[in-house]
């Protein structure tokens, strides 16, 4: 008995988490991480948007956010690899709205605190011709497929889902 147990505490003691794999490494710009990374549904523009308040006159986020520190690529890169997912599964264009944000355009646009967007490791998306609950359903579908671990959000009137990679499950949904 005694031994059963030791060889079933070893088995859990052996078990490593896994490790996310370094896809910025020696790269020089975030166009070159991208390209070692492998991603197949989305360009690197894409994944550096700098959401439509950026851009809008009348918005308190107007000309506030910028491009990725170099410390946020690499997460950005493995949500990237989450997206692909998502992308396969919908079999159609999946479009994202919102991936990193500077703070000062975080607390303008009324993000989280401490939102996951800072660090580059969350993004808010749509896809054309899929509707958000459908798209939502998508999302958690893979990952209860064990696919990532992160968090999803269900925004019904915005018109987007988000999907972080926080490392474990947690759910949301507003009208």
């Amino acid at each position: 008995m005694l031994a059963a147990l030791r060889r079933l505490f070893s088995r859990f003691r052996a078990k490593k988490k896994p490790t996310r794999k370094d896809f910025v490494g020696e790269a020089e710009t975030f166009s070159e991480a991208f390209q070692k990374a492998g991603i197949k549904h989305f360009t690197a523009k894409e994944l550096k948007t700098l959401g439509a308040s950026h851009y809008d006159r009348n918005s308190p986020g107007f000309g506030l956010n910028a491009a990725p520190p170099r410390q946020t690529w690499n997460n950005i890169l493995q949500l990237a690899k989450v997206l692909d997912l998502i992308r396969d599964r919908v079999d159609a264009p999946v479009r994202v709205q919102s991936c990193y944000r500077s703070r000062p355009y975080n607390m303008a646009i009324g993000g989280a605190m401490n939102s996951l967007h800072l660090q580059g490791k969350a993004a808010d998306i749509s896809s054309p011709g899929v509707t958000v609950g459908n798209l939502w359903r998508t999302v958690i579908a893979i990952r209860d497929s064990g696919a990532f671990e992160g968090g999803i959000g269900f925004y019904q009137s915005s018109g987007f889902v988000h999907v972080d990679i926080r490392g474990s499950r947690a759910d949301w949904r507003q009208a």
